[in-house]
């Protein structure tokens, strides 16, 4: 009988330590992939930032499209001889402000977090 008490023991211990190793290596496991994700997520946001330079000119599409347009307008009056070819009072005197569009929004958020 004290013959099957100590093996008794030793199979507890060995499953024991089978059960740690197991846990250990499971830990590891997830803790090298949580590495890996970080460095994904690194590698992820360096390319939005990359998009994010190379779009921010878009922005200024509508400021251009307002110079072409007083220029294209400025343009008829000269051809046409029309006293008044841009007609001031429909025209603004500066491109439009920022407004509050989920781009422009975005953009300013953009701005801050680069200061």
């Amino acid at each position: 009988m004290t013959v099957a008490i100590g093996i008794g023991w030793w199979i507890g211990w060995a499953v024991a330590l089978v059960v740690v190793l197991l846990a250990a290596g499971l830990l590891l496991t997830v803790i090298a992939l949580g590495r890996r994700v970080a460095g994904q997520a690194d590698d992820i946001t360096a390319a939005l930032d990359g998009a994010r330079e190379n779009t921010a000119p878009l922005f200024d599409v509508t400021r251009t499209n307002l110079a072409v347009d007083r220029i294209t307008r400025g343009l008829r009056g000269v051809r046409t001889g029309d006293p008044e070819p841009l007609e001031i009072a429909e025209q603004p005197s500066q491109p439009p402000g920022p407004t509050t569009g989920p781009v422009e929004a975005l953009k300013r958020k953009w701005q801050e977090r680069g200061e």
